[in-house]
């Protein structure tokens, strides 16, 4: 998944960059960092997998899923 040779050695010094939300009325944005030190990562793909599934049961309740 992260290549092979030299670098697929150093796994666990591969980073993903963080993803930033700021939303009106917010003093600053917030960032959700992707790494072992924080559940923020975790909760982002928890929130989006959560709207994700709402969103196909109303699909398949409508009249376009029957």
């Amino acid at each position: 998944m992260f290549g092979q040779g030299e670098s697929s050695q150093n796994i666990a010094n591969f980073q993903i960059p963080p993803v930033t939300v700021w939303l009106p009325g917010m003093a600053a944005p917030f960032e959700f960092k992707i790494n072992r030190e924080s559940a923020a990562g975790y909760f982002l793909v928890l929130g989006v997998s959560g709207v994700m599934y709402v969103l196909a049961r109303a699909l398949l309740a409508s009249r376009l899923g029957a």
